[in-house]
């Protein structure tokens, strides 16, 4: 498939790319990937150049969808070679090839998952969050629109604490749709900001946002999720009785940012295990409750 082109401002952008499957009549196309999954990008005149992008619009959008895009100088995909300029009219290719789809809905139907993100790497926890929290999900539900699903099947009590790691509270991405759904969902979504280079951040927080100093770490998990970690049988310390390399279905962590990030809390992305040191081995968890996007 093709896109048209994309908006953008200093840091990111969320540009809306025409594609998708066709849902009856002249209803529009809607992108019609599973969630929680992503595209391959690749530009038209070197398909060499491929980064992977997770959209953040509602799976109801049609006719179009949107992806949120930072911008590294001189970066082959972002800076200014081709996507910094990119017009109306011309064409980005897109694809999806197994390995980009990860948890899909109703992602096993955990009491709690637990998000850890940092960056860009909220597009695919918040890709989830939008069929978890979203408004269209709500008005289709209610109206008896979207897609046959097995409503047995529903992660309707699934709740969710998303930790996000940003430097200042000017670098956090989609923070007033992630108001708006916390504002909505007040007992199923807690939403933290940790702010590793804006010491003043915590005194910020608007709402229900929950803002702390520092980067993502072991303390700042299991600060904020203490009843996860100690629940007896959950995704964390039980005094031996759980099994850590069976997992579990209570708790679930899903992972995304950089390398460094990936590192520090539960191993290389590429490797399946959980490296002994890592914060989140060291919680108790084990490699079968933890997804690395």
């Amino acid at each position: 498939s093709s896109s048209s082109s994309s908006s953008s401002n200093n840091n990111s952008s969320m540009g809306k790319k025409n594609g998708g499957n066709r849902k009856g009549g002249d209803a529009g196309i809607t992108l019609g990937i599973p969630i929680c999954s992503c595209l391959l990008v690749s530009l038209p005149s070197n398909p060499s150049v491929v980064r992977p992008y997770t959209p953040i619009s509602s799976r109801h959008q049609r006719d179009s969808f949107d992806l949120l895009i930072k911008q590294y100088p001189g970066g082959e995909m972002t800076g200014s070679r081709y996507f910094k300029n990119l017009k109306r009219g011309q064409c980005m290719v897109f694809r999806q090839v197994p390995k980009n789809v990860k948890e899909l809905y109703p992602f096993g139907n955990p009491r709690t998952i637990i998000m850890l993100a940092a960056g860009t790497g909220i597009t695919p926890m918040y890709q989830a969050l939008q069929r978890l929290f979203g408004k269209d999900e709500s008005e289709n539900s209610e109206s008896g629109g979207g897609e046959d699903i097995d409503r047995n099947n529903i992660a309707s009590d699934t709740k969710v604490i998303l930790i996000y790691g940003s430097r200042t509270r000017r670098d956090i991405y989609l923070r007033k749709e992630l108001a708006d759904m916390q504002n909505r969902f007040p007992d199923r979504l807690t939403v933290v900001y940790a702010l590793s280079d804006d010491r003043r951040g915590a005194r910020s927080a608007r709402g229900n946002e929950l803002m702390v100093d520092g980067k993502i770490d072991k303390s700042v998990i299991a600060l904020t999720c203490q009843e996860e970690i100690f629940r007896k049988g959950g995704g964390g310390v039980d005094g031996g009785t759980r099994d850590r390399d069976n997992g579990n279905r209570d708790c679930k962590v899903w992972v995304c940012g950089p390398p460094s990030f990936y590192n520090d809390l539960c191993g290389p992305r590429e490797d399946d295990g959980m490296p002994a040191g890592c914060a989140l081995r060291e919680l108790g968890f084990g490699a079968k409750d933890v997804v690395k996007f």
